[in-house]
C-alpha cells in the first residue's frame, strides 16, 4: 500500500510539474492555436481534448470525460469556451488566434456559437485538413470502380469477426501456414490509412482465407 501511495504522489508532482511548464509555454508565447477532438477512450466513455500549438511546439493541456453530455453544437461551445478561458485567462486571452477541430456537423455549427464568445473575437475557425482529406479519401472508394471491391472485403472481416468460432478456425489456418496469427483491419472512415492496412492484411493471409473458403464451402 505505502509502495503505491509513493508511486500515486510521484505521478502527481510529474504532472503538476509538467502542468506548470505547459503552462509557462503559453503564457510567453506570442500567439497560440486551439485544437480540440473528441473520442473514446479504451473504456468507450466519450472525451474531448483540448490542445494548444505555439510557435515553437504542440502541448497537450487536458483530456476530459464528458459522460452523459450530448455532443451538440452549444454545448460543445460552451465546452470549449470554458476550457479557453481556464487557460488564457491568465496567459493572455488576446492571443488565441485560431480554433481547429474536426469537420462534423455539431462542430461547425459550434463554430456559429464561438464567434459570438468575447474571447475568440480575434479567432478563425478552421476545420482539421487530416479530417477532410480522410472524408475525400472515403469518397474516393465509394466510387463505383472501387466500392465492389470495399465490401467484398468488408464482408470477408464481418464473417470473421462476428464468429469466434469462424476466427479461431482462420487463426488456426494463418499459424499452419504463415506460422503466426495475422490480424484482420477493420477500416476506419476518418482514418484513410486503415483502408490500406484492410486490404494489406487480407492479402498477407490470402493462403489461410483460400484454405478457409475449401474447408468451409458455405
Amino acid at each position: 500500500k505505502q509502495w503505491y501511495q509513493r508511486r500515486v504522489r510521484g505521478l502527481d508532482n510529474a504532472y503538476n510539474e509538467s502542468f506548470v511548464k505547459t503552462m509557462e509555454e503559453i503564457h510567453n508565447a506570442p500567439w497560440a492555436s486551439i485544437t480540440t477532438d473528441g473520442w473514446k477512450n479504451k473504456n468507450g466513455d466519450p472525451t474531448l481534448n483540448f490542445c494548444v500549438r505555439t510557435p515553437t511546439t504542440t502541448l497537450f493541456v487536458d483530456s476530459e470525460e464528458t459522460k452523459e453530455m450530448p455532443h451538440t453544437a452549444d454545448n460543445l461551445a460552451k465546452w470549449l469556451t470554458k476550457k479557453a478561458t481556464e487557460v488564457f485567462s491568465t496567459a493572455g486571452i488576446g492571443k488565441i488566434n485560431s480554433v481547429t477541430t474536426d469537420g462534423c456537423a455539431a462542430n461547425l455549427a459550434a463554430f456559429r456559437y464561438l464567434k459570438n464568445e468575447p474571447i475568440f473575437k480575434d479567432t478563425i475557425f478552421i476545420k482539421c485538413m487530416s479530417h477532410g482529406g480522410n472524408l475525400i479519401a472515403k469518397d474516393l472508394l465509394n466510387l463505383p470502380d472501387y466500392q465492389p471491391l470495399v465490401e467484398n472485403a468488408k464482408a470477408i472481416l464481418t464473417h470473421f469477426h462476428q464468429s469466434t468460432k469462424n476466427s479461431a478456425i482462420l487463426k488456426r489456418l494463418q499459424i499452419e501456414l504463415h506460422k503466426r496469427i495475422i490480424a484482420l483491419v477493420t477500416p476506419i472512415d476518418t482514418h484513410w490509412g486503415s483502408y490500406l492496412y484492410m486490404f494489406v492484411s487480407l492479402l498477407r493471409s490470402k493462403p489461410a482465407l483460400r484454405r478457409y473458403a475449401i474447408e468451409n464451402p458455405n
